[in-house]
């Protein structure tokens, strides 16, 4: 089926829709929205679903082939999570403009949303306060998202919570896995709901024990993802073509790339983040980000200078404003998520033709400071420090060790052995390898006599430990006959 989005009168509601926000928005935004709206009405009217009766599933499955003119093609990860902002910010505006009549709430279970009344029974709001008391904004958020699946499946068995047995336990699980949830998720929301379960038995508002419920095989073992860091080639010709570039999202990316910041701690930098000790040495002061930890990023005169070229961009747009000295590194009149939409834009612009594996995200230049600084040979804690890990398990897992790593690593551990535990030639000329059989010896003792030059040594030591040096050079060349 062939049908371009792009053609045909616009919908008038997604026309209202547009001139409400028309004002608060930029242009390039109100055509995306229209675009994707657009795509979503003749996706309705060809899977011939009204949108006063549309449900989860079929906006699931308008987010998995939302193309008309390709309709088994899966869309990238970026175009997914667009569309679904879009699609969900649309029905949210028509549902309290009373053009449908639906449960937000059950359409996007997995969303955060503004609501004037409460989105899950008493105890259950009780739950959520007690909890915003210690912990983070975004972790209430995910308890209330297992509040919404527990509260819908327990709606269509039509069961109150106080009869929750082993039996449903079993039951929610599944259905966790039916409706598509990550194995990371599914196990986060067995742990929330033993501990919202508890809670209830506390307050005399369920009867058994929540612990008795659950069982070890209920928790799904975790994922982990191998970092994946851009191939050494592309991430020299990614650099090039920020500095080439020269706008301040690019320019931002290549900040991002030489100090291994986050995209939110990027945003979040101050204005003035360059910061400077007793000994003249400069830093970036990173804001307290993700693992609200605070750190200082050494940076050498190069990482300075473009710091100041991207304060001396945002002034200029700050004033094209009217906006005064901007507050942020990156200033951007608009929200903050439109300014991480530029950036995770231009970023992939900048990759058009490149030769890149998987997705292209921003996260990747934090991977390739990571990586390039190990195989620089960077000691783990210090890098635990620079990308702001808790602890040293935490920057194990996060950097991906190469093979250029593992080699060095290993000669270097071979040699020791090799002096301290290998007696007699023919155990050395077994064993060792053919690239330590040519150590360049003649460049070491050229580095000897230059270094000679600034120090106070001997002519008898130094022709000592040149003399050594030959020796050694001449040893290593009867054991590679």
């Amino acid at each position: 089926m062939n049908i371009p989005y792009s053609r045909g009168p616009i919908p008038e509601l997604v026309e209202r829709y547009l001139n409400a926000h028309r004002i608060k928005w930029n242009p390039i935004t109100v055509q995306g929205h229209k675009n994707t709206l657009m795509t979503f009405h003749r996706w309705l009217k060809i899977h011939g679903v009204k949108l006063e009766n549309i449900t989860q599933p079929k906006i699931l499955k308008f987010l998995e082939h939302p193309s008309l003119q390709h309709p088994n093609r899966k869309p990238s990860p970026f175009t997914r999570r667009s569309n679904n902002g879009t699609v969900r910010h649309y029905l949210h505006w028509l549902i309290e403009q009373g053009h449908i009549d639906r449960n937000f709430q059950r359409l996007f279970p997995d969303q955060s949303v503004k609501s004037t009344g409460p989105k899950h029974p008493p105890p259950a709001m009780k739950f959520l306060e007690l909890l915003g008391a210690t912990l983070a904004p975004r972790t209430i958020e995910k308890y209330s998202v297992m509040l919404s699946h527990l509260y819908r499946f327990l709606d269509e068995q039509e069961i109150e919570i106080q009869k929750l047995d082993r039996q449903l336990v079993e039951g929610f699980l599944k259905y966790m896995k039916a409706i598509g949830l990550s194995t990371n998720n599914r196990r986060r929301i067995g742990f929330e709901l033993r501990t919202y379960l508890r809670w209830l038995n506390e307050h005399g508002l369920f009867e058994q024990d929540a612990d008795k419920l659950f069982r070890h095989v209920d928790f799904p073992k975790m994922t982990y993802y191998l970092p994946r860091p851009f191939p050494p080639a592309v991430d020299r010709k990614l650099q090039e073509r920020f500095a080439e570039t020269g706008d301040i999202h690019s320019r931002a990316l290549l900040l991002m790339r030489w100090t291994g910041i986050r995209i939110g701690e990027l945003v979040s930098l101050t204005y003035d983040c360059i910061k400077e000790d007793h000994s003249g040495t400069k830093f970036l002061k990173v804001e307290l980000g993700k693992l609200k930890t605070e750190r200082l990023v050494p940076i050498n005169s190069k990482t300075a200078d473009l710091i100041r070229s991207i304060q001396r961009q945002s002034l200029r747009s700050a004033t094209e404003y009217r906006k005064g000295r901007p507050e942020r590194l990156v200033f951007d009149p608009f929200a903050r998520k439109h300014i991480i939409n530029l950036l995770r834009l231009t970023l992939r612009e900048t990759c058009r033709g490149l030769q890149v594996d998987g997705d292209v995200t921003t996260h990747r230049l934090r991977h390739s400071y990571a990586t390039s600084l190990l195989n620089a040979g960077i000691s783990l804690p210090a890098l635990m420090r620079l990308l702001g890990h808790r602890n040293i398990a935490m920057t194990m897992r996060y950097v991906h060790v190469t093979q250029e790593t593992v080699k060095r690593e290993f000669f270097s551990a071979f040699e020791r052995l090799e002096k301290n535990y290998f007696i007699g030639s023919s155990k050395r000329a077994e064993t060792v390898s053919d690239s330590i059989l040519e150590v360049p010896l003649s460049d070491l003792a050229r580095a000897v006599r230059k270094d000679s030059q600034g120090r106070i040594m001997s002519a008898q030591r130094l022709s000592g430990i040149l003399q050594r040096i030959r020796r050694l050079e001449n040893e290593l060349r009867d054991l590679k006959s």
